[in-house]
């Protein structure tokens, strides 16, 4: 690895820790403001669903669609996104 790189993935790294630290005293500043917190997260979630399908359409390739995998993406939304982000959103509060 070139010292370029290494200086690059140091400031990205350093980017993506503040990015996901910033995020507590922006939910406390949300929630303080009255947005409840089913509603931050339907709207965190419809952001990503669609960078993942813009990231999917340049790709070529579709998400597949069949019962078992919504199920799946049903649990993975649920554990990793809607409890998680709900309890911090109310705990901010």
């Amino acid at each position: 690895m070139t010292r370029k790189q290494i200086v690059f993935y140091t400031a990205f790294l350093a980017v993506l820790g503040a990015g996901w630290g910033f995020t507590q005293p922006m939910a406390k500043i949300a929630v303080s403001t009255g947005y409840q917190h089913f509603g931050l997260v339907f709207w965190q979630m419809v952001i990503g669903a669609v960078f993942t399908i813009v990231i999917n359409a340049a790709r070529g390739k579709r998400l597949p669609l069949g019962p078992r995998y919504l199920r799946l993406y049903l649990v993975i939304a649920m554990i990793g996104t809607v409890l998680p982000n709900s309890a911090s959103y109310q705990a901010a509060i």
